[in-house]
């Protein structure tokens, strides 16, 4: 008698055991998919002085990606219910003005065409300090160091997207090269599946 009731009370703990394991597993399952939901890209950026948008706006064959005209710093997904804490954690970031010129044109992936920058020390140890600011609130490490290594830190080629389509331009048109511009300030934006939102901007 005392055995069956032992291994009764042990198969029914095994049981209970297993439930709660089943429900742990669910409850994370769905905590993952609203943290999914949630995920919002946050972009880092600068952007290029009046004069020199104004000189890529009047050349031929430019289709200004959706974003406008810009350069990246930094970038990342985030849960949208961390964006306080990044703006928090950007907004301590301290730097000084720099100047960057403008170098030469590139194709970018498949069809964008930028226009490369220099890299000035300034302007490295902005992308640095930003991209440890994004990666304090970031849930998935690895994917975020991923990304990281594969286009930021030592592979950080700062340039400014200037138009979707590389087909049409003229590459040997010099208008846009050897230009200088002070950046002064920087933004923050997100977008989910819908056009890109300003939410941020930073001074010295």
């Amino acid at each position: 008698m005392v055995r069956i009731a032992v291994t009764k009370k042990s198969r029914e703990f095994s049981e209970s055991t297993q439930r709660s394991r089943e429900k742990e597993q669910e409850i994370k399952e769905i905590k993952k998919v609203n943290r999914f939901l949630s995920m919002m890209r946050y972009l880092i950026y600068f952007k290029p002085s009046n004069e020199i948008s104004g000189l890529i706006l009047r050349q031929k064959n430019i289709l200004v990606p959706s974003s406008g005209l810009h350069s990246t710093v930094a970038y990342g997904d985030f849960d949208e219910r961390q964006e306080t804490s990044i703006i928090d954690d950007i907004s301590k970031i301290e730097y000084a003005p720099f100047t960057v010129k403008t170098l030469d044109y590139a194709d970018f992936g498949d069809e964008a065409l930028v226009l490369t920058l220099t890299r000035p020390e300034e302007l490295q140890e902005l992308h640095v300090r930003c991209i440890l600011a994004l990666e304090k609130n970031a849930d998935d490490k690895q994917t975020f160091d991923d990304v990281t290594l594969k286009y930021a830190l030592r592979n950080y080629r700062p340039h400014i997207t200037i138009s979707r389509s590389h087909l049409g331009f003229e590459k040997t048109n010099r208008n846009l090269l050897d230009l200088e511009m002070e950046v002064s300030r920087f933004y923050l934006a997100k977008k989910d599946k819908g056009p890109w939102e300003n939410i941020c901007e930073f001074n010295p």
